[in-house]
């Protein structure tokens, strides 16, 4: 039987910062220059440092837990090769030290996991590359990488500053804003943006300036110019200026070839960034609207929980993901008449608990490759606060609105602010610490767990047979 709709929603990390706390080694850094080449484009890394090795931090796997660079990365250079290996994909050659590198590409424009889509294709044939993709360190060995966790957050490792230079001629090039023609330079190892190559016009509304693809059917381009201002200024409203000003946005619509739709996208230091595709597309439909707001809302919110104030380690993802999930939801509610929170807030529960089972930490989900727990569970961990604070006449954006208070001189908060703030809301202390252990060590039972918290914060629930179920249990 032929399944004749799909979807395909990525929603990549919100903060990745800085690869690890890195030390230098000298200045003369890595010219990373990418370049079109008739049809495709070509990628020159030039290492002034000498090491045998270098691995790029930026490594998540594609929607089918493999990795995607092999996919669209071709070395050319004798004597060098591209592979995976521990978390990580790394250039390596004999053992002598790297010094040109030169490597055919052709952009992947698939989504990842738990970070950003590697390139935007636009209907138009342009082209938007994301910059952190290209950069890499320097490692001792093989053997070195694998060593390496999953999350760099707090490991020392040596760096060498380094750039990047796309070179596309005749075309508009575009970055945080700043354009210019044919040939750009960017620095290389922060939180990155996408560099768009082409010729399109540059459009606006109320949320947002950038680029939205011509192409895109007309009623999605009337969302986004309708229900984005509108949820940009209840963010606002609620939750106070973002830190980043109004963003820019980057829509690429990739065709109607394929049946069903697929959407997907991401939120970067002032940069939004959306992909649509599919024929359900073409024509208003409920189901793609309602998620096209759902996407808007749990992006859009973190601008403001992701980049104003941001978690500290990728372990404390559940913060961020979990409360932009909940945001959403207060968000679309606000907005969209007829949306059903009930509905979405059960998948959450369901989904928590079929991610993160007994004894597994929920904080460790990355490392079971189950990053999605950090999204359901943390939203229910953010409805648990939401519910307390409403004893105190409060509420959710009260809640965000404090964690944004408490950020560090960073910009960040880290577990213990986010359990401060649940203590301050009025958690049951006992209740509260058996959350935390939760998130650290993990709980024998999850379910008993679950519903504990559910009667200590005041949220209704019932066992429809074996599944746990939000809400008041109908009369028979």
């Amino acid at each position: 039987m032929r399944v004749f709709w799909h979807m395909v929603l990525a929603l990549a990390a919100l903060w990745l910062p800085s690869a690890a706390e890195a030390r230098a080694k000298d200045s003369t850094g890595v010219e990373v220059t990418v370049s079109r080449s008739g049809a495709g484009w070509v990628i020159d890394y030039r290492f002034a440092h000498a090491a045998p090795v270098w691995f790029f931090p930026r490594s998540a796997n594609a929607l089918d837990k493999a990795p995607w660079r092999p996919r669209s990365w071709t070395v050319e250079t004798p004597g060098v090769t591209l592979e995976h290996v521990g978390h990580y994909d790394m250039l390596a050659g004999n053992g002598a030290p790297l010094r040109h590198v030169r490597i055919r590409m052709k952009p992947y424009a698939e989504p990842l996991i738990g970070d950003y889509t590697p390139a935007l294709a636009f209907s138009d044939g342009n082209l938007a590359l994301y910059s952190e993709q290209f950069f890499p360190m320097p490692a001792a060995s093989r053997e070195a990488v694998v060593a390496l966790p999953g999350d760099l957050n707090g490991v020392e490792l040596e760096t060498t500053p380094a750039t990047l230079r796309l070179v596309d001629s005749g075309r508009r090039l575009l970055f945080k804003g700043r354009a210019t023609e044919g040939r750009l330079s960017v620095p290389l190892g922060d939180a990155g943006d996408y560099v768009y190559s082409g010729d399109a016009a540059l459009t606006e509304n109320a949320a947002f300036a950038g680029v939205i693809d011509a192409g895109l059917p007309a009623w999605v381009r009337g969302q986004l110019d309708d229900f984005t201002p509108r949820l940009f200024a209840l963010y606002r409203e609620r939750l106070g200026a973002p830190a980043t000003g109004r963003p820019i946005g980057l829509v690429a619509w990739q065709g109607a070839e394929k049946p069903g739709w697929s959407l997907g996208g991401s939120v970067l230091p002032g940069t939004i960034v959306m992909q649509l595709s599919g024929k359900r597309v073409l024509a208003s439909d409920p189901q793609v609207l309602a998620q096209l707001q759902w996407f808007l809302g749990h992006e859009s919110s973190h601008f403001w929980l992701g980049q104003t104030v941001r978690y500290s380690r990728r372990a404390e993802s559940w913060i961020t993901e979990g409360g932009a999930d909940l945001l959403a939801i207060r968000a679309i509610e606000t907005l969209a008449p007829g949306y059903d929170a009930h509905e979405k807030l059960q998948q959450e529960l369901d989904e928590c608990l079929q991610r993160v089972g007994p004894g597994e930490a929920l904080g460790a989900s990355d490392d079971r490759n189950q990053f999605r727990a950090y999204y359901a569970c943390g939203a229910l961990m953010m409805l648990a606060a939401e519910s307390v604070s409403k004893r105190k006449g409060g509420d959710l954006f009260g809640f965000v609105r404090a964690l944004i208070g408490a950020k560090h001189a960073d910009g960040s908060i880290n577990a213990d602010d986010w359990f401060t703030a649940f203590a301050a809301a009025g958690a049951n202390p006992a209740i509260a610490v058996r959350l935390r252990d939760y998130v650290d060590k993990g709980d024998a039972d999850p379910r008993g767990m679950w519903t504990a918290i559910f009667d200590s914060a005041g949220i209704a629930w019932w066992m429809d047979g074996q599944r746990i179920t939000l809400g008041v249990k109908p009369a028979a």
